[in-house]
């Protein structure tokens, strides 16, 4: 499981984890969400940790350190193109660190539909984030950021 600190045992865990493969999203996206929530998407920091020969900072702001909440969430660069206006519901807590802790957070402010739009976008934030990181064109304004 990912970190339990933002509200949640056991009993918080399993209903997030049954809300999830609920939605009605592409499986894709649920295997994204379950992959991001548990700490595997390669991140900077994470092949950094895993001891790849890379930068652990972020490829698109170059402002922090590229964990999973920053580089779906947090990142300045991305934020224009995430749409998240549903976040206005959710309460934003500042000593929240771990992805997984803030998507509990979203499991408790947000309805079905707004959970699976957000993984959606989120979903969309990591392919525009990796056509960057790849040298891609596909991905809309990111020649914007050179």
């Amino acid at each position: 499981m990912g970190p339990s600190g933002a509200g949640g045992g056991l009993n918080t865990i399993t209903a997030f984890w049954k809300a999830l493969w609920k939605l009605s999203i592409p499986v894709k996206i649920k295997l994204f969400m379950w992959r991001a929530c548990n700490n595997f998407l390669p991140t900077n920091l994470c092949l950094a940790n895993r001891k790849v020969p890379v930068n652990p900072i972020c490829p698109l702001c170059k402002c922090s350190e590229e964990l999973t909440l920053h580089a779906l969430r947090a990142c300045r660069i991305l934020k224009p193109a995430r749409l998240l206006r549903l976040l206005v519901k959710v309460t934003w807590y500042d000593g929240i660190s771990h992805f997984f802790d803030f998507m509990i957070v979203c499991f408790f402010h947000l309805n079905s539909m707004e959970l699976g739009l957000l993984c959606v976008v989120l979903w969309r934030n990591w392919y525009i984030r990796n056509a960057y990181v790849h040298g891609c064109p596909i991905a809309v304004g990111l020649d914007s950021f050179e």
